[in-house]
């Protein structure tokens, strides 16, 4: 194994979401202005291993987190740790 071989992969992000209240669909709820925005915070860092030319595995761990209260009540409210196992391609220009 050599580590040349290993890449670091390091992101984050900031992101919006709407959610509809009271259970409305999403068309009515845009008509009635009754969808709460709020900012969703991404973090993500792992390992990439190139087995072979372009191709490789890797590891991936995310974490997601968002919360929105208007007027003392909370809308959106979560917190997500995510591992991701799987295949990669390298494309380069």
């Amino acid at each position: 194994m050599s580590i040349q071989r290993i890449s670091m992969i390091i992101l984050g992000a900031v992101l919006f979401c709407g959610i509809s209240l009271w259970g409305d669909s999403h068309q009515d709820a845009a008509q009635n202005k009754t969808v709460e925005f709020g900012p969703v915070f991404d973090v993500e860092c792992g390992l990439d291993y190139r087995l072979f030319w372009k191709v490789g595995f890797y590891g991936l761990y995310k974490y997601l987190y968002a919360r929105k209260d208007v007027d003392g009540q909370r809308y959106i409210d979560f917190s997500e740790h995510i591992w991701l196992i799987g295949l990669s391609v390298r494309f380069s220009i």
